[in-house]
């Protein structure tokens, strides 16, 4: 690949990725992501995975979980309502943190809040 056309990529992604720091629960899907890029879905989807090493989407649910987790370290808020700021049902949140945390989001803020 060209020196330019890297360039060019890596722009677009770190935009991505720069929108996403800044609305985390943001609900873009990749094909809205690819449109507000000016690109293909398909061609931003490969990019994407060839310069970040995960896929778009999961790198959008990594952000989710982690703005969560963020939230349960330094909020009283439920974890109903971290959940549902984060997208998810309480159950869904509840597994897609275990599965990325390898903890419930219960035991997380317990450790957390006895650690401090």
């Amino acid at each position: 690949m060209k020196l330019s056309t890297i360039n060019h990529w890596e722009k677009k992604i770190q935009l991505d990725i720069s929108l996403s720091h800044d609305d985390p629960f943001g609900q873009r899907d990749l094909k809205t992501v690819a449109a507000l890029l000016q690109e293909s879905t398909d061609n931003f989807s490969h990019k994407f995975v060839d310069m970040c090493g995960e896929s778009y989407m999961h790198f959008a649910k990594r952000r989710r979980l982690e703005a969560g987790a963020g939230y349960l370290r330094h909020s009283d808020y439920s974890i109903r309502t971290i959940s549902e700021l984060c997208g998810y049902t309480n159950a869904g949140f509840s597994k897609a943190f275990r599965e990325l945390f390898n903890d419930s989001p219960t035991s997380f803020r317990n450790r957390i809040h006895h650690s401090q």
